[in-house]
């Protein structure tokens, strides 16, 4: 988790105006190693769980839950993504890529990232 935040905020934090590579592209290949991971655990517990891997699950989630709201929270990232977003139309992007563009917005969005630091609070 700590991995992709490291990734999360060195796209964040890119100094270069946002496009679709440096900013979509990197997201896509961020935490590939815990998404790689916890697509074997989540499928283990959904298979063959036990009190230990419940126990497991419980003692994860939450960080995994804070992780998620650490990136759809991030307003550097957002500020990038909607730039992306807004420029869409003109970047030249095929269906798919405009698809994903679209994609990340509506999620961050979801996620909370258009909300007011007050409402992000509580």
């Amino acid at each position: 988790m700590s991995d992709q935040l490291k990734e999360v905020d060195a796209i964040a934090s890119n100094p270069d105006k946002p496009t679709f590579d440096n900013t979509i592209v990197a997201m896509e290949r961020s935490g590939r190693l815990l998404t790689r991971v916890a697509n074997v655990f989540d499928n283990l517990k959904g298979a063959n769980t036990d009190d230990e891997i419940q126990k497991i699950d419980e003692e994860m989630s939450p960080k995994r839950s804070a992780t998620n709201d650490a990136i759809n929270l991030n307003a550097a990232l957002f500020a990038r993504i909607k730039a992306v977003y807004d420029q869409r139309a003109s970047l030249g992007l095929d269906a798919e890529q405009l698809r994903l563009v679209e994609l990340y917005y509506r999620d961050f969005v979801r996620g909370g990232a258009n909300l007011s630091d007050a409402d992000r609070r509580s």
